[in-house]
């Protein structure tokens, strides 16, 4: 929570949170898929809210309700669906807090997009693609009816904003998707997407991002 805290603070228009399931179905925020650093790491799925919570007292692992709780009319959230269910329990989450239009969900894995697109229909999703099938990323995002495009391919060329050339940008708009790019920190790359005109840009400097961009 403090890093959603401090991203609000630097200027963010959203966080970004990995969404999982702990055992009792109960979708939690947690980049990896495993928990604690040292010895035995049992992953997320296999322990209960509870135990999740418990297990890091020093930065507790939050539970989805509590993060859109403190985003709510803060900053908006972009939800990383890493697990299959995760999407239904989010949307109803999102729901209930009446959030429709302050998330957007997306994963690499087509079925949880599709999930997300079956049970909460309004919500603007995302589809995540590698740099192995750059190809597929537009041809996909339009079979499921994506709003946006999320290439990640930071490690794909030294001057990654090159790969958005004209014909993929000119494609996209074309299929009415909005494009929002891989995790950037370089001042010159970010402000090189900048000039292109992507709908958003992943960064670990929220505060450098919102400098370039005033």
């Amino acid at each position: 929570m403090r890093a959603f805290r401090a991203a609000a603070e630097q200027g963010a228009d959203m966080v970004e949170v990995d969404v999982r399931l702990s055992a009792d179905g109960h979708p939690v925020v947690h980049h990896k898929a495993e928990v604690g650093s040292n010895g035995a790491r049992p992953r997320v799925e296999s322990l209960d809210l509870a135990t999740l919570t418990a297990m890091c007292p020093e930065a507790p692992i939050p539970a989805l309700e509590e993060v859109l709780s403190w985003a709510q009319g803060r900053i908006g959230v972009y939800l990383d669906l890493k697990a299959r269910g995760a999407g239904g329990s989010a949307m109803g989450l999102v729901r209930d807090l009446e959030m429709t239009d302050e998330v957007i969900a997306g994963s690499f894995h087509p079925g949880f997009v599709a999930e997300v697109r079956a049970t909460a229909p309004t919500v603007a999703t995302s589809i995540l693609m590698g740099p192995q099938q750059p190809n597929l990323a537009l041809p996909l995002a339009t079979e499921l009816r994506t709003r946006y495009v999320h290439p990640c391919w930071e490690t794909a060329h030294p001057t990654p904003h090159k790969l958005l050339n004209a014909d993929f940008r000119h494609g996209a708009r074309a299929a009415g998707l909005g494009i929002i790019s891989w995790q950037e920190d370089r001042p010159e790359e970010l402000h090189a997407l900048l000039d292109l005109g992507v709908d958003g840009i992943c960064t670990n400097r929220p505060d450098r991002l919102a400098a370039l961009r005033g």
